[in-house]
């Protein structure tokens, strides 16, 4: 069995054959260590999110987002902490023509949020059209 140097025993008169089957020979670094002492109950959404891409506490699309985004904002670059208020976005906005895909979504922190709907003038046709943002 290819490089595998593991020698087994067995008492008594009549030894037994061990066999490893190799679908249960699976690569125990696919696993990440949790950091430390963690818990998905003491409420860090940001480290539970970006780790999982769920947490129970932490809308679905929030969540996938973290985790697609390597726990980082799309607007600056800088790490979502826990207690940050946390949005979806366009990226190009629907009022603009763009549709609701999750290729176009991406997390910002909320006042990312801000800075980047004031810069692409999504908030002033959501005023013309006298919809609420």
């Amino acid at each position: 069995m290819s490089n595998r140097n593991w020698v087994f025993a067995t008492k008594g008169e009549q030894p037994k054959k061990l066999v490893l089957h190799t679908e249960f020979a699976t690569s125990s670094n696919k696993h990440l260590l949790v950091k430390g002492d963690r818990s998905p109950y003491e409420g860090d959404l940001v480290y539970w999110s970006r780790r999982l891409g769920r947490h129970p506490e932490l809308p679905n699309r929030q969540a996938i987002l973290l985790k697609q985004q390597q726990g980082k904002c799309a607007w600056w670059g800088l790490h979502f902490l826990s207690g940050n208020v946390m949005e979806v976005d366009h990226k190009i906005p629907l009022s603009q023509g763009e549709k609701d895909e999750w290729v176009n979504r991406q997390l910002l922190h909320r006042h990312c949020h801000d800075e980047k709907t004031a810069a692409d003038g999504s908030q002033k046709s959501v005023i013309d059209k006298g919809i609420a943002h």
